[in-house]
């Protein structure tokens, strides 16, 4: 989230528009899982009452390797030197970059292995790499990667907040959360907030203002959820 060029926002949503959900869930997870919703929130779960749809339907992304290509068109992202990668507007390269997991998670390891070429095919140069879990695990913690697949907080009396606490709270860094480190100190009054209130109008207040800030910065993509 604080890497250049990764850190632009057109770079984020045309990453979010080149990953084929439905492909890597029945490919690489057997069908085994269905599509997260596009927010920190479990549709399939109570919390979903909090999901605001209007929110989700303005910032939507789905996958569509056309609608990549134009974000980066209309951003100025092109391909300036003929090598087949884009160039940022300052000349700087859209890559090398790296997407990992561990080595012997043969099922996110594909997902990776499709993702790494469909953002070759619009113009992003990503390669995979598959470490032995400790060196992985040792990397997030460093901040030395560019994308994974990961986690988050999980299902639990405290969803949707601890899921929100855990992908977008500021104060927190791998382990304990923000694996992100998205940095939005408008977050925190709001995560604060939440465990607080019990009237469900002051709720969705709450959680909608998250969503819009997670929807606007994609800190991350909601890909899927742990296989069933």
């Amino acid at each position: 989230n604080y890497k250049y060029p990764l850190d632009d926002l057109d770079v984020r949503r045309a990453i979010a528009h080149v990953i084929p959900f439905d492909e890597l869930i029945s490919k690489a997870y057997f069908n085994y899982s269905i599509r997260a919703a596009p927010v920190p929130i479990i549709h399939t779960s109570p919390a979903a009452q909090f999901i605001n749809d209007t929110l989700v339907e303005q910032y939507k992304f789905e996958f569509n390797l056309t609608k990549a290509k134009q974000i980066l068109d209309d951003a100025g992202i092109v391909d300036t030197d003929g090598n087949g990668v884009r160039d940022m507007p300052d000349g700087t390269d859209l890559g090398p970059f790296t997407i990992q997991v561990p080595y012997g998670w043969t099922d996110w390891m594909m997902m990776c292995e499709i993702m790494a070429t469909n953002l070759q095919e619009v113009g992003i140069n990503v390669v995979t790499e598959f470490p032995d879990f400790a060196v992985w695990w040792e990397r997030l913690g460093k901040k030395e990667w560019d994308l994974v697949i990961g986690w988050d907080a999980g299902v639990g009396f405290d969803h949707p907040w601890n899921t929100f606490r855990f992908i977008m709270d500021p104060r927190l860094s791998h382990p304990s959360g923000n694996w992100e480190n998205y940095a939005n100190p408008e977050v925190t009054p709001l995560i604060d907030a939440a465990p607080k209130e019990s009237d469900p109008v002051k709720l969705m207040a709450i959680y909608s203002k998250l969503q819009e800030m997670f929807l606007r910065d994609l800190p991350g993509v909601p890909l899927f959820y742990g296989a069933v």
